[in-house]
């Protein structure tokens, strides 16, 4: 998608460095054509640097500007993004911004030639699918990916366990929870639902010390460990440090 962008400026530019070497041709015309060719290089570059101005708000972390890096993203889609960017870019408006947008992006990527490009696509897509309530294409789409690509990616792992859960299987949800805590032990995400699993045997000791695992580490930046640890708190009833810890998740902003 928007792969060959560049390649009309590209011609021209051939075009006008030719013309250079021929005497003959009014210079008029040689300018012409490598401005002509400038231009065009410009305007294909306008969805790369859209992209990377909102990259660089993401990354500060403001709020305040996060509506400003939106709106950079929807102008890097509106110019043409290559795929890959395409997908980092849906996700983004997936959870921030315009989700019929970022929908319309993913779509055309389902069926990509290259494998990994499609899963990733599949992964994005199936979070609008997720917070539609519709459970069953959320978790048909991250199992595609799976079985398509082989794909071990750890996003895949966190959203497919979330929607088994969400769906009531926990047989797959125990499956799935196993499979990414042996790909990916250090993640926070992966780490926190292998506690939600000791919860849901009713092993609460081996819950929160997985949860303080997690804190000893980091201090994530997403709500669930803390919401988690709160539920742990409330077993014990020990309400303060619970609100405590749901008064840290209300402080998250972006998703891990």
């Amino acid at each position: 998608m928007h792969r060959y962008k560049q390649t009309p400026a590209i011609v021209l530019l051939v075009i006008g460095i030719a013309l250079m070497m021929m005497p003959s041709v009014p210079r008029a015309l040689v300018l012409a054509v490598l401005a002509a060719a400038a231009v065009l290089m410009v305007f294909a570059s306008r969805s790369s640097y859209y992209f990377n101005k909102a990259s660089k708000i993401i990354r500060t972390k403001e709020v305040a500007r996060f509506p400003e890096a939106v709106g950079y993203l929807n102008k890097s889609i509106d110019a043409g993004l290559p795929d890959d960017y395409l997908v980092i870019a849906a996700s983004v408006l997936m959870q921030y911004g315009d989700k019929e947008k970022a929908r319309t992006a993913l779509v055309p990527l389902l069926d990509s030639k290259k494998k990994q490009t499609a899963a990733l696509a599949k992964i994005t897509l199936s979070m609008y699918y997720f917070v539609s309530d519709d459970i069953e294409e959320a978790i048909r789409l991250c199992e595609s990916a799976r079985d398509d690509d082989g794909s071990a990616d750890r996003n895949l792992y966190v959203n497919l366990a979330v929607y088994y859960l969400r769906a009531g299987d926990r047989k797959n949800y125990r499956k799935t929870v196993k499979d990414a805590v042996s790909h990916y032990p250090s993640s926070p995400a992966v780490v926190d639902s292998q506690a939600i699993l000791y919860m849901l045997d009713g092993r609460w000791d081996l819950a929160g010390a997985t949860l303080f695992a997690i804190f000893d580490t980091i201090n994530p930046s997403f709500a669930d460990p803390y919401v988690h640890m709160a539920m742990v708190h409330m077993h014990y009833g020990e309400i303060g440090k619970a609100r405590k810890e749901l008064e840290k998740a209300e402080a998250t902003l972006f998703t891990n």
